[in-house]
């Protein structure tokens, strides 16, 4: 096949070597000081509805991709790279061939695709699969389809996988060959009643699907559980798919029967050490809304109650046994056996609940508070990961050097380069995450103390990352910080916050209420 350059156009050049401006549910941002994987992927365009002046060309565009984005933000990466404007349906293939549809399938949730075939082909969220998740090698070739009325189907070849620059950001477009054709008006004249009535039948069949999914959710949060429930009365009210999901993310034995099934989880989950580790790998979020429930609430909470406070959960997965889990901090405490919603008699009242199972919060708050005193005592860790053995190590190398007195030398702290890092530097290699947060409120307090240090477009970036990103908390704090240094101006927009918590503090201050800042 022969190669031609594409005309030198800088409307169709100007993107090359800059970050795609895909669509905002990516994850375009710069990555942290751990540097991922990064995929150089060459996407070839090999079939498609197009006219004759593309018959011979090769096109292609080469991207490159960090390891720790979805399968959704490389359909996006592609989608820009060959300037296209309508979102239509996408899949992936993994099978051996990959011109066709065979293998592992990742789509959209839910898939566009026939009752029928989900039925008998399992289809995976392409949201929820990481590039990393793959197990891709160099030369490796999958298939990539795009488009419901005229399909496009290209072939991607992993070309590298190296280490991620330190301040790049990704996805990022290295080349790109060839014009991006368009659909020949004769093809889409052809049986195009066919083709999209097909694409309307499989919206539908779309819909249906999801409207399956959210009345299986109802029918789930639906079941009797009281204040007082306990572990395994919890876990066997279950659905089979949430019950197998907790069972692959705990890594539990896989049993014959679900009796069986429940009582090994409820064994695992008795476990302190595993407990411990559950609550070192939860998101801050997810360790806020826990600490809540069990400290203040006395271990379950009304559903209401807790979307005031923190946000309606927002979360419609179902199938958590194959990769479709949930992403909330609710959702994330459920998915580890922690929490589980149902239906309970309040005062006479009928309402769902938010409950940690009775056996389990006495443990349960034993870890909480550990967890606060080593963050009172300097000893929290940002990533927040390491395991119950480390743990225990490190007590017992700081109850030996007590017991032997000042002699040996304190360990260093762990965040102590973040007291010198400029909050430029630092707002470009660290991005807010859940693990991060911790980091940011290290930095808030350098802030705080002496604010007129640090340069104003550099404070306005870190109050606004923390205001878009953060958990409540976090945007609870951004907001009282920018309060103080701006006045009450700043304020105004917490009054449309999703949490309570935020609103509250901005009624209160607006109305003319003292209340202490900080």
């Amino acid at each position: 096949m022969e190669t031609k350059s594409p005309p030198h156009d800088a409307g169709t050049d100007a993107r090359v070597g800059r970050v795609i401006p895909f669509c905002p549910r990516g994850t375009g941002t710069p990555i942290a000081a751990g540097l991922p994987k990064v995929y150089t992927l060459r996407v070839y365009l090999t079939r498609g509805p197009y006219g004759q002046e593309s018959v011979g060309q090769e096109i292609y565009r080469t991207l490159q991709i960090r390891g720790d984005q979805s399968l959704e933000d490389l359909h996006y990466a592609i989608f820009c790279s060959f300037d296209r404007l309508e979102e239509q349906r996408y899949e992936y293939s993994f099978g051996k061939n990959p011109s066709v549809r065979s293998g592992p399938l990742y789509a959209g949730w839910p898939p566009l695709e026939d009752l029928g075939r989900l039925g008998r082909q399992k289809v995976r969220s392409a949201r929820l699969c990481s590039i990393d998740s793959l197990g891709l090698g160099e030369s490796q070739v999958f298939g990539y389809w795009f488009g419901t009325v005229g399909e496009w189907v290209h072939l991607v070849q992993v070309l590298a996988i190296e280490p991620a620059k330190p301040h790049e950001e990704y996805p990022l477009l290295l080349e790109k060959v060839g014009v991006a054709p368009v659909i020949d008006p004769s093809r889409k004249t052809e049986g195009t009643e066919a083709e999209e009535g097909q694409s309307l039948a499989q919206e539908v069949l779309c819909l249906l699907v999801g409207e399956f999914q959210s009345r299986w959710r109802r029918e789930a949060e639906n079941v009797p559980v009281g204040p007082s429930t306990r572990l395994a009365s919890a876990l066997a009210r279950l659905p089979a798919p949430w019950l197998e999901g907790i069972r692959q993310r705990l890594r539990a034995k896989k049993l014959a029967t679900r009796k069986e099934s429940v009582q090994e989880l409820a064994r695992r989950l008795s476990n302190d050490a595993l407990l411990r580790q559950i609550w070192q790998a939860l998101p801050v979020p997810s360790r806020e809304m826990l600490a809540w429930i069990l400290t203040e609430q006395g271990g379950w909470v009304t559903v209401q109650k807790l979307s005031r406070r923190y946000g309606v959960d927002r979360d419609i997965s179902w199938w958590w046994n194959d990769g479709q889990e949930p992403v909330t901090p609710l959702g994330l405490l459920r998915l580890h056996g922690l929490v589980y919603v149902g239906r309970a008699e309040i005062r006479g009242r009928r309402c769902r609940i938010a409950a940690v199972p009775a056996d389990l919060r006495t443990r349960l708050r034993r870890i909480v508070a550990e967890g606060e005193n080593e963050s009172e005592t300097g000893g929290h860790r940002p990533g927040g990961a390491a395991g119950p053995v480390q743990d225990s190590q490190a007590k017992t190398k700081r109850g030996a050097s007590a017991g032997r007195g000042a002699g040996r030398p304190v360990p260093p702290d762990p965040w102590q380069g973040i007291d010198t890092l400029p909050l430029g530097s630092f707002l470009s290699v660290c991005p807010l995450r859940p693990d991060t947060e911790g980091l940011y409120a290290r930095m808030l307090g350098r802030i705080r103390r002496n604010p007129k240090a640090f340069p104003k477009i550099h404070l306005q970036q870190f109050l606004d990352r923390m205001i878009r990103c953060g958990s409540p908390w976090t945007r609870l704090a951004a907001y009282k910080l920018g309060f103080s240094l701006y006045g009450r101006r700043f304020a105004e927009p917490a009054r449309r916050d999703e949490a309570g918590i935020v609103r509250k503090w901005v009624r209160n201050l607006l109305d003319d209420r003292q209340e202490d800042l900080f």
